[in-house]
């Protein structure tokens, strides 16, 4: 059995850098078990009320269809790096076909999904005006699979799991988790050195079990306990004075508590609580935020993470899902990646420059992007940045590196080095990022970065701008802004030429 962290015996492992666990996504392959379901979101307005019935009448304009219970796990498996092997039972029909080709388009592997006519996928519909979500339909089998199923599943389970490194149990309490599945699980937990992760409805039938990892949310973990729900913040309070309990009903080596706007609570054996804290949203979007929480979690585990540091990249994942605006949310390891990139201003590769667009472009926010030399940061710099600045969200600087300039120009420039020149820049609070390059135009970074406003200084004419053509193809706007035209580097070395001339030719005549 995996044992992850800090218990007596176990495994010491390393609570190393997120960026160098974020990499090590890739190389894992999990199995997720559970059930799957296609969530449908139906989007219109609200015109009248209908004359038949006191319902409004909706003007539809859009349907949205996004995977939903383990579903939704194995696609946040995917998009965070790893390669996810779908364990599922769903109907022979569209609803069930739909969800199939929605999880081929994520990369989840769906060879061992069984179909079969004897049961109706899981549909859940939603009915949504404006903000406001009116109706929800559910439809699908949630009665016990049958005895033939059982032991195709148990067989796919057996095929594959040998060749992974975690698996995911995603129980929805429809009738596929089977006493007969579970005792399969819990021989796997006995008899193999791989993660267990628990996310389950009812952690009931589970007591028996032991999982590295079992992620209840406040319901479920206060009915393990017995004990009366409480509102608000106190919840934390209840859950960390019964945490020595829950460790024992649960009988798991971590419980991962969570309380949506209170963040999670980390439950560990031998180790005080850690408690996780939400990150402040103005309108979140929880719907799979909880599947992205746990797969993240899971990821950085088997990646040789400890529990503090697992739980708070899987705090940051969520929270980088629930900010978007999609109807179901996951969050991409590119986007992890961005968000850990986006604390260094200088950015040091087109790999990570990549990073932080899919992060910024995840968030919403606009792009603005200048290149110079800033070869002598002036005051028309300065001013020329803010205007920038002004644009956007996020204002990204090029920097020629120092033998382009010499190329531009000419062998004496430029007077201060590239390391210099981009720690001054950095030093600017209008700047959020850095970034340098060789040649006399960025495209590479505009090939990736894709801004949406190009600005340059207004000294320059449009149809001469090396970057616009790329520019115009990416769809992104080119903007010119005026220096203040009393400020240049070059105004400045011909002051610095002249005092210097001058001091020189007055000590020669004071000197005779």
């Amino acid at each position: 059995m995996f044992k992850p962290i800090n218990n007596n015996n176990s495994l010491q492992r390393e609570s190393l850098d997120p960026l160098n666990i974020l990499t090590k996504f890739k190389d894992k392959k999990v199995v997720v078990i559970g059930e799957g379901i296609l969530d449908s979101y139906l989007y219109g307005k609200s015109y009248q009320l209908c004359r038949e019935a006191p319902v409004p009448v909706i003007s539809f304009s859009k349907q949205i269809f996004s995977p939903g219970g383990a579903a939704n796990t194995a696609v946040s498996l995917s998009r965070l790096g790893a390669e996810v092997i779908f364990l599922s039972v769903l109907g022979n029909d569209s609803e069930g076909k739909k969800l199939k080709d929605i999880l081929n388009n994520n990369n989840v592997n769906t060879k061992h999904i069984i179909f079969t006519h004897q049961r109706i996928s899981l549909f859940k519909q939603r009915i949504i005006s404006g903000n406001q979500m009116l109706l929800r339909i559910d439809k699908g089998s949630k009665d016990p699979i049958g005895k033939e199923i059982r032991k195709r599943l148990i067989n796919s389970l057996k095929q594959v799991i040998n060749i992974s490194d975690a698996m995911i149990v995603s129980d929805y309490a429809s009738g596929m988790l089977v006493p007969e599945i579970r005792e399969e699980i819990f021989s796997i937990q006995r008899a193999l050195p791989i993660l267990t992760a628990l996310d389950a409805r009812s952690l009931l039938p589970y007591i028996e079990s032991t999982f590295d990892l079992v992620k209840p949310n406040y319901i479920e973990a206060i009915k393990v306990l017995g004990i009366p729900e409480i509102q608000g913040s106190e919840r934390v309070k209840q859950i960390i004075s019964n945490s020595n309990i829950i460790l024992k009903k649960i009988n798991a080596s971590i419980v991962a508590v969570t309380l949506d706007e209170d963040g999670a609570i980390i439950l560990e054996k031998n180790l005080r609580p850690y408690r996780i804290y939400a990150r402040a949203l103005e309108r979140p979007n929880t719907s799979g935020a909880g599947d992205t929480f746990i797969s993240a979690f899971v990821l950085s585990l088997t990646c040789g993470a400890d529990s503090s540091v697992s739980s708070e990249i899987a705090s940051l994942a969520a929270s980088i899902a629930v900010g978007k605006k999609a109807s179901t949310v996951t969050c991409s390891n590119q986007e992890l990646i961005g968000y850990f990139a986006q604390k260094n201003k200088e950015i040091m590769t087109l790999a990570e420059l990549s990073a932080l667009r899919a992060f910024y472009d995840s968030q919403g926010l606009k792009i603005i992007f200048t290149n110079g030399c800033f070869d002598i940061l002036h005051r028309g710099h300065i001013y020329f940045l803010n205007q920038c600045k002004s644009l956007g969200d996020i204002l990204i600087v090029g920097v020629n590196d120092d033998e382009s300039i010499r190329l531009i120009k000419g062998k004496h420039r430029p007077l201060n080095r590239l390391i210099d020149r981009i720690q001054i820049l950095q030093s600017l609070s209008c700047v959020d990022h850095v970034i340098s390059f060789k040649g006399p135009a960025p495209i590479d970074i505009i090939k990736i970065l894709k801004p949406r406003i190009f600005v340059k200084g207004g000294n320059h004419l449009i149809d001469e701008l090396p970057e616009v053509p790329l520019i115009k193809q990416q769809g992104g706007e080119i903007c010119l802004l005026p220096y203040l035209n009393e400020y240049s580097t070059e105004g400045i070395i011909k002051k610095v030429r002249v005092t210097i001339e001058t001091t020189v030719k007055n000590e020669e005549i004071k000197n005779g």
